[in-house]
């Protein structure tokens, strides 16, 4: 059974990338506050030719509504 074909080495690559992210993101202390305001804060960690940007935010909304905008853009005038 061939299993080093293109579709199983780019998905191997989105999970080493997806692993990546998730051990960065999970490791707090290591990302610089840049600016928060208005109950959003933004983080960014990395170096001046590769960095990454996270950002937290309270949304007092449901998080179905906000994954409904990403789903169907049509609804962000209603929300």
């Amino acid at each position: 059974m061939e299993t080093d074909c293109e579709e199983v080495r780019e998905l191997r690559k989105d999970v080493n990338c997806a692993n990546d992210s998730l051990q960065m993101l999970a490791d707090f202390s290591s990302w610089e506050l840049i600016r928060e305001e208005d109950d959003i804060a933004i983080f960014v960690k990395g170096s001046t030719n590769e960095f990454y940007i996270r950002t937290e935010m309270l949304m007092p909304y449901s998080p179905f509504c906000l994954l409904a905008v990403f789903a169907e853009v049509d609804l962000l005038s209603n929300w």
